[in-house]
């Protein structure tokens, strides 16, 4: 009988232990909310402190949470005492087994940003933690910058036309579904929506070796008007890993010249930093114009044959340049870095 009962208590413990590890989901957090007031957060669990002082562009590392019950999750300023000076909360239930990231985006601040919108977290319950293929690189792509259009992401090989990644790609959006490239190094770009021939940013990926055999998120973090917005972090992509940490900037490249046949005009570099090349085949009485994102006019200038133009003293963010001459009328983004 106590050899039964021995078995029988065996048995149980490892019932519950099976049901147990059942009742368990994966979770990665993510800071990608670029208001200046939320650049700390503490995050707290069923009113538990889960990560005090959580930096803007950081990830938390993969781990286990309750799954089929109802928990709760709240954000407080870096100096709370405790969850219940949350300023936001999540109220979920994770599916068991599932693997979820999570990644805070908005605005806290009730003034002082152009786009006011509401604090929130955005949730993908299909993450992985490691790439499907273990020579390859599977990326998450996520939209997180606020005032930025909705994009298309794509691979721009040496030779031939691009290959598109992600269509349609809007703020809170995560693509659907991760893209898997062998891990190398590839030119990528983000086009304005539906018209891949208006070229917003480009960045050099190097997945080989850092990246190889892991799952990552790649983030569009940041303003595209900083000016705007409070002065804050500027918009740029930014890589996390399953590990966690600090999130890996993505460099941007200087795209190449970008020729206006219909003008007779070269302009480059876009993006630009200080100076601004716009060069024209034939004297024309041209004019240029620059707005900024707003709409509002920054800089209007008459342009000769050659002609540098000073940018250094203008904020980083998108503008509209306009230029104006007798061969006709051509308007184009430029990116001030």
């Amino acid at each position: 009988m106590k050899q039964h009962n021995y078995f029988l208590s065996i048995l149980t413990i490892l019932v519950i232990s099976t049901i147990s590890l059942a009742q368990t989901a994966r979770v990665q957090i993510i800071h990608n909310s670029a208001d200046v007031s939320a650049e700390q957060v503490d995050i707290y669990l069923d009113d538990v402190i889960l990560r005090d002082d959580f930096e803007f562009r950081t990830a938390t590392a993969f781990q286990d949470v309750t799954a089929n019950t109802p928990i709760n999750i709240k954000v407080a300023p870096s100096n709370s005492n405790s969850s219940g000076d949350f300023v936001y909360e999540l109220n979920t239930t994770l599916n068991a087994n599932d693997t979820y990231i999570l990644i805070a985006n908005g605005i806290i601040s009730t003034s002082g940003y152009t786009i006011n919108d509401n604090f929130g977290i955005d949730v993908f319950n299909m993450a992985r933690e490691a790439a499907t293929n273990a020579d390859n690189t599977d990326i998450l792509f996520h939209h997180g910058s606020i005032d930025f259009e909705a994009v298309d992401v794509n691979q721009v090989p040496t030779t031939g036309a691009p290959v598109n990644l992600v269509n349609n790609l809007a703020y809170s959006e995560f693509s659907n579904g991760y893209t898997s490239l062998f891990s190398n190094t590839y030119t990528v770009n983000f086009t304005a929506q539906n018209d891949n021939s208006q070229v917003l940013t480009e960045y050099t990926l190097s997945l080989f070796p850092a990246f190889e055999g892991e799952a990552v998120t790649v983030i569009a973090s940041g303003f595209q008007d900083p000016s705007a917005n409070s002065n804050g972090e500027p918009f740029g992509v930014w890589l996390a890993t399953a590990a966690g940490g600090p999130l890996t900037e993505i460099p941007p490249n200087a795209l190449s010249t970008q020729s206006i046949d219909a003008l007779k005009a070269d302009v480059f570099p876009n993006p630009v930093r200080d100076y601004l090349s716009v060069n024209f085949e034939k004297s024309q009485n041209t004019t240029l114009s620059l707005f900024d994102i707003q709409g509002r006019k920054v800089l209007e200038q008459d342009l000769g044959l050659q002609n540098r133009i000073f940018l250094g003293d203008l904020n980083e963010g998108m503008y509209v340049l306009n230029l104006n001459n007798g061969f006709g009328s051509e308007t184009m983004k430029i990116r001030k870095n």
